[in-house]
């Protein structure tokens, strides 16, 4: 793998949207004010049916409008395809990033060995609750990164276009982890992904309850998808550590032994044993960010958490149903 050892490489900027009309205006022009000038933005426009599509013919981007509705990794796969430039960044609808958010990214390739690099993700909307406690728990996840991870997320990330290629492009099942499979194969060719704090950007958190359950649904759909394919993930990473992965199981094994209690009297103090512990850990979990952060509404965290780990719940027995119904005998890389 070639060294890159300017700053003029051509970089191109892959940005699946669908219906972010309040968000894109701000997203697009960060993007055209970013301060590396050998960049192309390629917007892919996944059949939104609000004003985005109207909003992006506004600007000097390339884009691509789906007929319908494919998800965010189909709309990727087609970026990488139209994309000229041998680097890849990749951010979000609902993103805004730092003027030398580019610069800072794509200078880390001077490694012929890095194949990824990726950087911080901070609270767009922190101004409302919902989306500023989830910020605390994304900023708390990413404060355990070392230099070199294990994955990246694609509101905030680049690689090399050729890697993505050679190892088959993004999994469009997967729906939402797709990023983090793509991280762990370009990783399995010997490549590194690195972090940058210094590469920031600004995401729009959900801002109901509703909202956040649907979105850890399918993170527990696809994790599942995401640990049949790579079964080593399941001992945890910096971001999705061990104690998030067993929470579905927690809380299945809570369900079984309060069933079973209906009919074993003795299993009754097992099954509140469970759910004291769960009730205690969240409590503690959301305590312990408030002082750290010094904002008493960061304990929304206890309810966040209890959401989070009921969804995914629910999520990985769709995942493991739909995996050997469905996904399983098609999978072919």
């Amino acid at each position: 793998m070639s060294e890159i050892t300017t700053q003029n490489e051509l970089v191109s900027i892959v940005v699946p949207v669908y219906n972010v009309e309040e968000t894109i205006r701000d997203c697009i022009e960060s993007l055209l004010n970013l301060d590396y000038e050998n960049k192309e933005i390629v917007v892919i426009n996944d059949g939104s049916i609000d004003d985005t599509r109207k909003i992006l013919s506004e600007y000097p981007i390339t884009i691509y409008n789906c007929i319908s509705r494919g998800g965010a990794p189909k709309a990727r796969n087609i970026g990488v395809k139209l994309a000229k430039g041998s680097i890849i960044a990749f951010t979000d609808g609902d993103v805004k990033v730092a003027k030398d958010w580019l610069k800072q990214l794509i200078k880390h390739f001077s490694s012929p060995t890095v194949g990824g690099v990726g950087g911080i993700v901070e609270t767009w909307n922190s101004d409302k609750s919902i989306p500023r406690c989830i910020g605390y728990d994304v900023q708390k996840r990413m404060s355990q990164y070392n230099k070199s991870v294990e994955s990246l997320a694609t509101w905030n990330c680049a690689y090399r276009k050729n890697l993505i290629e050679k190892v088959g492009k993004f999994r469009e099942y997967l729906v939402v982890a797709d990023d983090i499979d793509l991280s762990y194969r370009i990783r399995k060719l010997g490549y590194e992904i690195i972090f940058v704090p210094k590469a920031k950007v600004w995401h729009k958190h959900r801002t109901s309850l509703w909202a956040f359950f649907k979105q850890q649904f399918w993170y527990g759909v696809s994790r599942t998808f995401l640990y049949y394919i790579h079964p080593e993930g399941i001992k945890g990473e910096s971001y999705v550590n061990l104690h998030l992965i067993l929470q579905p199981f927690f809380y299945v094994g809570l369900v079984i032994f309060t069933i079973l209690s209906l009919f074993i009297n003795h299993l009754f103090p097992v099954a509140m044993s469970y759910f004291v512990v769960l009730i205690i850990s969240n409590v503690f979990s959301g305590i312990s960010t408030a002082l750290r952060v010094k904002d008493k509404k960061a304990l929304c965290l206890i309810v966040l958490n209890l959401i989070r780990g009921i969804a995914w719940t629910f999520g990985m027995i769709y995942g493991t149903n739909r995996w050997h119904i469905q996904i399983k005998k098609d999978f072919s890389y």
